[in-house]
């Protein structure tokens, strides 16, 4: 059983593809986006001294030899 497409049908299917392969360029490049921002627009800054105390090196007994 054969089936043969009229012009209506190809057009159809041809503009559905093509609406698909827009959509997932669209999506990659909104992961691209959103992968990038994640990394270089935080809401809050990262305290980069979490586990460095520098008073406590300041006035420690080790920097007192005097």
């Amino acid at each position: 059983m054969s089936h043969e497409y009229n012009q209506n049908e190809i057009l159809e299917v041809e503009k559905m593809e093509n609406n698909h392969n827009m959509q997932n360029e669209i999506n990659e490049k909104q992961k691209e986006h959103d992968k990038f921002n994640s990394v270089t627009q935080k809401s809050t800054p990262e305290n980069q001294n979490q586990t460095h105390n520098v008073r406590q090196e300041g006035i420690s007994k080790i920097n007192q030899n005097r």
